[in-house]
């Protein structure tokens, strides 16, 4: 069985269309759990109009990633996936994924693509998660140290025994936008991470989204979530310190070239509790200086 489970907050406009296109798989053997967390709108009403083919829970507010450990200590599946209240699956999605999940036995996660597409489903784009790639991730922890090469949960499949090996969703507050990209590293530190290009979700755009730039700041947090979750040797402790030193410094780059002069100096003072050496760092040194400079007036 897959247990679907549906964090939602506000979303009484897009989330019929979620449950709807979850009902719609090819793939059968699903339970569907939809946990509120404190909507102020009729969410509720809408979701309570699918009956028994939807189990409904109202939660006060406390954000997705409780949201989401809390459904999964409701659910009963094998496997799990989490897709969020606003998108929606193709109808061979479900069986897609669960057929990846038998070919590779030992993954632990299964992602998929996404059409990016506005609030009137139209298509603006596409993700193409583990960089391209059809088929296990080579060093998918290493990669997922320097971004999220796997996206959004709408687009994931879990397997529950590597689930519970590597632990759920982190709930520190400071990860809200971001804990799904930890738990993905985590899981890839235990096991295979399997991708497929094909687009079998629709990933809505639009303002409600998480900003990129407050996923650039948050970042640090990720990296600290890793270091306090996983069960690292000194030598790998060491490893993602440094390398995530040189992925904010990248950060910090980005920011500098827009003119977001605190988050990047947000990012470059991370990078130097991660990793002292980083200060040696040509890059590094140039943007301090750089941050250092007078703002010109126009």
């Amino acid at each position: 069985m897959v247990s679907v489970i549906i964090p939602t907050y506000n979303r009484a406009q897009y989330i019929a269309e979620t449950i709807e296109s979850v009902l719609a798989q090819t793939y059968r053997d699903i339970e569907i759990i939809v946990i509120d967390d404190g909507s102020k709108d009729n969410t509720g009403e809408v979701v309570k109009r699918f009956g028994d083919r939807v189990r409904y829970v109202w939660q006060e507010n406390s954000e997705r990633a409780v949201s989401r450990n809390n459904g999964l200590k409701l659910s009963r599946g094998e496997f799990v996936s989490f897709p969020d209240s606003d998108d929606c699956w193709l109808p061979e999605t479900l069986s897609e994924m669960m057929d990846t999940m038998r070919y590779v036995p030992a993954a632990g996660l299964v992602a998929v693509g996404c059409a990016i597409v506005n609030t009137d489903r139209r298509v603006m784009g596409t993700f193409q998660p583990g960089g391209n790639v059809d088929g296990v991730v080579t060093n998918a922890f290493h990669q997922l140290l320097h971004s999220n090469i796997i996206g959004s949960p709408s687009a994931v499949l879990l397997r529950r025994n590597v689930l519970e090996r590597a632990g759920t969703f982190d709930e520190d507050r400071r990860l809200i936008g971001v804990e799904d990209w930890e738990l993905w590293a985590r899981l890839a530190f235990f096991g295979p991470v399997v991708c497929r290009r094909k687009p079998l979700v629709h990933y809505r755009r639009h303002k409600g989204n998480f900003p990129i730039a407050e996923m650039r700041m948050r970042y640090p947090w990720v990296v600290e979530a890793l270091l306090r979750n996983l069960p690292l040797n000194p030598d790998q402790r060491v490893d993602i310190c440094a390398t995530s030193a040189h992925r904010l410094v990248e950060y910090a780059e980005e920011l500098m070239q827009i003119e977001e002069r605190g988050p990047a100096d947000h990012c470059l003072k991370a990078a130097a509790r991660f990793f002292a050496p980083i200060e040696n760092d040509p890059t590094y040194r140039q943007l301090v200086t750089q941050r250092q400079a007078p703002t010109q007036q126009s």
